[in-house]
């Protein structure tokens, strides 16, 4: 009865230690935010992404343990009672139970329902860092040591990869999967990726009398249109097309100059991020704004510009559908989504490093 005893001693607890080692490994952290609210979850999820290479040191070092002292009394046991000759006996037919009934068998059966062993193997996992912490502490400084770093996490590149297979499990559609990564990636496209060149640019000079509104047919498809002093690339404010020809029909001098229906217009740096642009648009409560470098405007760039290259679709406006005023810019406009378009799928697996 002892020689059982220490084999079963062996297999349940390394089985043990493979159940929970494999749903350490199969469990997305993604899917575990799910269950927060199940009793041992929120310990997994903490051990996953703070302790994952202490629960793998203490998984470890309890298997070893009871790998060796299990084998070890077995083949005591199997000396006294039946002599020395049956030791080599029992040593395989306790090594053929171990691969079967505590390696194979249980990492099969936790690979398979890895969710519903997710809860109690944190539960287990915390109980395990918290007894054997000593022997962690060494085995902490050994594999720092031979690593030389600390785990890095999740990555952006790692986080595109979940979302580029999110598809094929059924998790997300394709579209909203492309989305995601480019939001994803969407820090890595600056002004100079998506502004409108100063060269496209429908503007009016700030002393043009505000009859220039209802003489010049550029004009009409813009509802702001940026006003320049000196030379088309100083543009410190622009009108709102609808507000000063609200302001002609209430009455006011057609002969005053353009500037009397001014606003200031955001100066925003070419090298700016999409979101660091959002973020000054929104605190100037404009929506529109000036790309600037070295000293002067070199395009202009709109929230409509921004949220497009931020989600990667295609915004059409009403007077985009309706005019042809705006063929040469909204080309250029179509020519940078696409090759943000052609980023995009890279982004999402993850290839593009830039």
């Amino acid at each position: 009865m002892t020689v059982v005893f220490w084999a079963l001693f062996s297999i349940l607890l390394c089985g043990a230690c493979s159940i929970v080692e494999t749903v350490l490994y199969s469990t997305r952290t993604i899917a575990l935010v799910e269950r927060l609210n199940e009793r041992g979850i929120a310990e997994l999820i903490a051990i996953k992404q703070k302790r994952l290479g202490d629960a793998i040191s203490a998984i470890l070092i309890v298997n070893t343990i009871a790998g060796t002292i299990g084998a070890g009394f077995v083949g005591a046991e199997a000396a006294r009672i039946w002599g020395s000759s049956a030791v080599g006996v029992a040593s395989a037919v306790l090594t053929f139970l171990m691969l079967i009934l505590a390696e194979v068998g249980p990492k099969t059966f936790a690979a398979t329902h890895a969710m519903e062993l997710a809860a109690p193997a944190g539960r287990v996992l915390s109980v395990a860092l918290k007894v054997l912490a000593p022997c962690l502490i060494v085995t902490r400084i050994v594999t720092r040591w031979m690593t030389g770093k600390d785990d890095a996490g999740l990555t952006r590149v790692g986080l595109a990869r979940l979302i580029s297979n999110a598809p094929a499990q059924g998790t997300l559609t394709a579209a909203e999967s492309e989305v995601l990564a480019h939001i994803l990636f969407a820090h890595r496209v600056t002004l100079s990726e998506i502004r409108t060149p100063i060269e496209l640019v429908v503007s009016a000079a700030a002393n043009a009398p505000a009859s220039t509104l209802l003489d010049r047919k550029d004009v009409a498809a813009f509802a702001r249109i940026p006003l320049w002093q000196e030379s088309k690339r100083h543009i410190p404010t622009y009108v709102n097309q609808r507000s000063a020809l609200r302001a002609l029909l209430q009455g006011a001098d057609a002969g005053h100059v353009l500037s009397t229906f001014s606003h200031a217009l955001p100066q925003i740096p070419e090298e700016s991020s999409i979101g660091r642009a959002i973020d000054l648009l929104l605190h100037a409560q404009e929506s529109i704004g000036a790309v600037v470098a070295d000293g002067e405007a070199v395009g202009i760039v709109t929230l409509e510009d921004l949220f497009e290259a931020l989600l990667g679709f295609d915004i059409t406006d009403e007077a985009d559908a309706v005019t042809g005023m705006r063929s040469e810019a909204e080309t250029a406009r179509r020519h940078r989504l696409q090759a943000l378009w052609g980023r995009r799928g890279k982004w999402a697996r993850g290839l593009d490093s830039r």
